[in-house]
């Protein structure tokens, strides 16, 4: 949605302190591909190509299954450091949300919440292969994770 781009956007921005400009443009169209009706060619004509290789770099195909995802999340850890740093904000913004759907024990609402086993650990193996190049990027979103993993369980 509008809201969670703009978030990504302001945790690259203000927690993640990036001020290069393509990279703040990809953290606001990263979800462009995947989750509407812009095609590549329609991005590639509004913004530069590296804003366009970047969101591709983290877009998984539209309509993908949920094994598709799995493996998508998978080979996250093989994208560009540029790409590392938009996902780790895309996935502080979606650990933000996830928290708040816990502790407002909205789960029935959200039923791919109540076991986030698979998703958590392909999360960790992307976390692992981006900390040498962001380490308080990682440690911000490993907290999270440890947040939402605690209170889930609960």
């Amino acid at each position: 949605t509008e809201e969670h781009s703009m978030r990504v956007f302001r945790i690259l921005k203000n927690s993640f302190q990036v001020k290069d400009e393509e990279i703040l443009a990809a953290g606001i169209t990263h979800d462009l591909l995947e989750d509407t009706l812009v095609t590549q060619q329609e991005l590639e004509t509004k913004t530069s190509k590296r804003v366009v290789q970047i969101v591709q770099e983290i877009s998984h195909p539209r309509g993908a299954t949920h094994l598709e995802k799995i493996d998508y999340y998978r080979q996250l850890i093989s994208v560009s450091d540029e790409a590392k740093l938009v996902k780790l904000a895309d996935y502080l913004a979606n650990l933000e949300w996830n928290l708040n759907v816990i502790k407002n024990r909205e789960l029935d609402k959200y039923p791919f919440l109540n076991d986030p086993t698979e998703y958590m650990n392909t999360l960790k193996a992307f976390l692992d292969s981006c900390r040498s190049s962001y380490p308080e990027a990682t440690a911000l979103v490993t907290e999270m994770m440890e947040k939402v993993e605690n209170l889930s369980r609960k």
